[in-house]
């Protein structure tokens, strides 16, 4: 466990080991400045009920959140989840079991990530309906002349529903 250990330490992504009791193995530098976990909660042993408590306290989540997440730790060994701090950053925790009974935990700040997402379901919004609202005729073709889009104008123009006129070339 040395080496893994000491491999953990090296990553730039952020993750802690617990054992089967749900007590830390270690945790990376990373993680510590992720979760804002203080000294006391980065030593060996210490329980994950402890790290998910000070997470709480930190604004992760709520209390009655933290308690629901406290009884499923020996009842959902793989976790895929989100949450959003009080700070906004949105944290990806994904933990997976390993073999002995233990499990690796790995953090992902993925506030940009979802920040550049919703811009991009508005900019795609936007960009519809003004297409969708424009008086002129407008068409999309692949190379091959394949019709891939039409407006609400070329089918009141044509009298043909969208799906009669998508893919004719």
């Amino acid at each position: 466990m040395a080496l893994a250990s000491a491999a953990l330490i090296q990553m730039s992504q952020p993750a802690a080991v617990f054992d089967g009791d749900f007590r830390l193995v270690c945790c990376n530098p990373a993680a510590v400045a992720l979760l804002d976990l203080p000294p006391g909660l980065t030593e060996a042993g210490t329980p994950m009920r402890d790290i998910i408590l000070h997470q709480a306290k930190q604004g992760a989540f709520d209390g009655a959140e933290a308690d629901a997440r406290i009884r499923s730790l020996g009842t959902t060994p793989t976790v895929r989840m989100e949450y959003c701090r009080d700070d906004g950053r949105i944290i990806m925790v994904r933990r997976d079991p390993l073999e002995d009974g233990g499990f690796v935990v790995l953090y992902n700040d993925v506030t940009l990530q979802r920040e550049a997402e919703i811009a991009l379901q508005e900019n795609e919004r936007r960009y519809h309906a003004v297409v969708e609202d424009h008086p002129d005729l407008i068409l999309r073709f692949t190379p091959d002349g394949r019709i891939t889009f039409v407006n609400t104008a070329c089918c009141r123009f044509h009298g043909l529903q969208r799906d009669a006129i998508l893919g004719r070339n």
